[in-house]
């Protein structure tokens, strides 16, 4: 049986929250919890599932109890919790937050530009998260990255098209083999994940309100509108297929 492993946010309280198995089982949840759960739903083909995480089991689930919360300093938005090297991140509002995975400690905080549109992405001493802000009555896109050692920032590239955050809205960045994919309107885009620099940025995909992409083999794969799903070739963004 594949074994979910998933740690809430709760928006409207402004809090996370991490649950734990109480009793000699705890232990050996506790070692796995810190192993990665880096980007929105767990990986870049996001199947929300990790079929390494076998510690939680119909035998034990009745153990489990809240650990430790902390405080959100705003409300989040569509934005999931990631793991990874025994922190966990959370962006809230314009904020984001690095805990102690353990303990729930506030390793560092930092503010980023314009509020975090969905969930952050964690790679190579990096996390990553997409940001949207209105300045003189327009509204400027970012992809941020801090560094997971420190919260510094690493670099920022304006990014057009990004949404505002809401409960209707998830436009989170996903990472695979070195590159940062993200949406940008009708488009999506490629950026190193090491520099920001862009790879490449596909032509216009038919549809509207793409999804956050995901990316199995070699392609890029996303739905719009309710109504397409559209592949773009991983390597170069070019058209793999439409339907």
């Amino acid at each position: 049986m594949k074994a979910l492993r998933r740690i809430p946010v709760i928006a409207v309280a402004g809090a996370i929250t991490l649950i734990g198995l109480t009793g000699p089982a705890g232990a050996q949840v506790s070692s796995q919890a810190t192993g990665g759960w880096s980007q929105f739903s767990g990986n870049a083909a996001h199947t929300g599932t990790d079929t390494t995480a076998t510690s939680i089991t119909a035998a034990n689930a009745g153990q489990l109890t809240e650990a430790w919360t902390v405080s959100l300093p705003a409300q989040s938005y569509n934005s999931e919790v990631v793991v990874s090297g025994g922190a966990v991140y959370v962006a809230a509002g314009q904020t984001l937050t690095a805990l102690d995975t353990a303990t729930g400690a506030v390793l560092w905080q930092r503010t980023v530009r314009g509020n975090v549109t969905g969930t952050p992405a964690v790679s190579g001493g990096l996390v990553l998260v997409a940001t949207q802000k209105n300045a003189g009555g327009h509204s400027l896109g970012y992809v941020v990255a801090l560094r997971t050692a420190s919260g510094n920032t690493a670099w920022a590239v304006r990014a057009t098209g990004i949404p505002a955050p809401s409960l209707s809205s998830n436009d989170s960045v996903t990472i695979a083999s070195g590159l940062a994919y993200l949406d940008e309107g009708d488009q999506i885009v490629a950026l190193h994940v090491a520099t920001g620099a862009q790879a490449w940025e596909s032509a216009a995909i038919p549809g509207c309100s793409i999804s956050q992409p995901a990316v199995s083999g070699d392609y890029v794969v996303v739905g719009s509108g309710g109504t397409d799903v559209t592949a773009l070739h991983k390597a170069d963004g070019s058209l793999a297929w439409t339907q």
